[in-house]
C-alpha cells in the first residue's frame, strides 16, 4: 500500500466515525470524539488519529472547539469536542466514499509555504504563492517523489527503499536490474536521482528556481526548503 493510499484510508475511517457521531448527537450539542492510546484503538494509531483531526480542521470541514484530558485517567484518553462544517464536510465525506481521497498537501516551514496539489489529474507545486508548476500526472515518478518527501512534513528523511517503493511504476516489473540482488540497490538510487533531475528541470523553468533541494545521502532522502 502506498503512503497516499494509507493516508486516505485512515482519513476515511476518521470521517466515517465523525459522520456516525454527527448523526447520533443532538443538534444542540457538540460532537465528542474520543481518542485513546494505540493499544485501545484499532486499526488507527491514536497519535495519527489526532493528527488527522487537526488536518480536517485545516481543510475547514470541522472545527475543534476544545480538547479535554480527564485528570488521573489511567487510559490517557483525549476527548475532542468538534463541530462539523457543512456542506464542506459532506462533500469531503462523499469524495472518500467514492474512493477519490484528497492528495492536497499544504506545508508551512518557517516563512516558506509549499503546496502540492492535484489539478485536472496533474501535480502542481506552489511555493510562496508563486504561480504553480506542472510536475507531472499524479501517477508519475516526479509527483510521487515530491509527495513521499513532503508528507507528513518537510525535512523528514526516508529510507531509499521506502522512497523507491513510493515512486515505483508498472514498467519497473520489466527492469532486470531491479530483480538482480547485486544491481537493484544501484538501480533504485539511479531512478530516484533521475527523478530528482526531472523535478529540478521543471523548477528551473519557473520562478521557483532554487526553492527546494532534494537531498540523497547514504540510504536516505529528504527535502529542504531554501
Amino acid at each position: 500500500m502506498s503512503i497516499e493510499e494509507q493516508f486516505n484510508q485512515e482519513v476515511k475511517k476518521v470521517l466515517e466515525r465523525i459522520k456516525y457521531l454527527d448523526l447520533a448527537t443532538p443538534k444542540d450539542q457538540q460532537i465528542e470524539f474520543k481518542v485513546e492510546p494505540d493499544k485501545h484503538i484499532t486499526p488507527l494509531m491514536s497519535g495519527r488519529t489526532e493528527q488527522i483531526l487537526h488536518k480536517l480542521e485545516e481543510w475547514k470541514v470541522i472545527t475543534i472547539e476544545s480538547i479535554y484530558n480527564p485528570p488521573g485517567d489511567m487510559y490517557m484518553r483525549k476527548f475532542f469536542n468538534i463541530k462539523v462544517i457543512q456542506p464542506e464536510f459532506d462533500k469531503l465525506f462523499g469524495d472518500y466514499k467514492l474512493g477519490k481521497g484528497v492528495i492536497d498537501k499544504k506545508i508551512v516551514s518557517g516563512d516558506h509555504k509549499i503546496e502540492l496539489r492535484v489539478e485536472n489529474n496533474k501535480g502542481i507545486l506552489y511555493f510562496n504563492h508563486n504561480s504553480g508548476i506542472d510536475v507531472g500526472g499524479k501517477n508519475t515518478r516526479r509527483f510521487k517523489l515530491l509527495q513521499c518527501l513532503l508528507v507528513p512534513k518537510v525535512g523528514l528523511a526516508r529510507k531509499i527503499d521506502q522512497v523507491f517503493e513510493a515512486i515505483r511504476i508498472d514498467k519497473d516489473q520489466n527492469n532486470k536490474s531491479l530483480n538482480d540482488p547485486y544491481l537493484k540497490a544501484k538501480e533504485k538510487m539511479k531512478i530516484i536521482e533521475d527523478t530528482r533531475r526531472e523535478i529540478y528541470r521543471a523548477i528551473a523553468k519557473s520562478k521557483m528556481r532554487g526553492s527546494i533541494k532534494i537531498h540523497i545521502a547514504g540510504d536516505q532522502a529528504w527535502i529542504e526548503l531554501c
